[in-house]
């Protein structure tokens, strides 16, 4: 299975092709602009879309076709971008100020939001099959981007 965003009648939504060619276009409710990034061994796809109002939610699609939409508490926007063999998915969130954050999504619902020490700004990118995250941070110290290795 292959999940990606595909523009049809001159909007953005996310699909999933599956194995034997078809293709299902998908749009979480409220979505003006749906961008899947990720998919499992399950068919559970991970992305974030924008609604009307320009705001960002990362979002989890089950192989059924449901769609949960997920937003970290005190966040101004979500996006969603990596997710693992158990349906854990990660990526940043922005707060209020702007800034931000590291966070990882557990499939009972559940946002952990997690920064290292000294960083001014956290951006996970990928996860594997033990939670490891990966990903880069910005230090206050040094001005500096470094690399990152983040198991919860």
């Amino acid at each position: 299975m292959v999940a990606g965003s595909c523009t049809a009648n001159g909007e953005p939504h996310g699909f999933v092709r599956a194995a034997r060619g078809t293709i299902t276009t998908f749009d979480p409710q409220r979505s003006i602009d749906t961008q899947a990034y990720a998919i499992n061994s399950d068919g559970v796809v991970t992305g974030y879309y924008t609604d009307l109002g320009g705001s960002h939610h990362g979002f989890v699609r089950a192989a059924d076709g449901s769609i949960t939409s997920i937003d970290v508490s005190n966040a101004d926007d979500t996006l969603a971008r990596a997710l693992n063999v158990s349906s854990v998915v990660t990526r940043n969130y922005y707060d209020f100020d702007f800034v931000s954050h590291g966070y990882y999504y557990s499939p009972d619902g559940t946002a952990t939001s997690f920064d290292p020490a000294g960083s001014v700004a956290t951006f996970a990118f990928g996860i594997d099959a033990q939670r490891g995250i990966t990903g880069n941070y910005l230090s206050g110290a040094d001005s500096r981007l470094h690399g990152l290795l983040y198991t919860p």
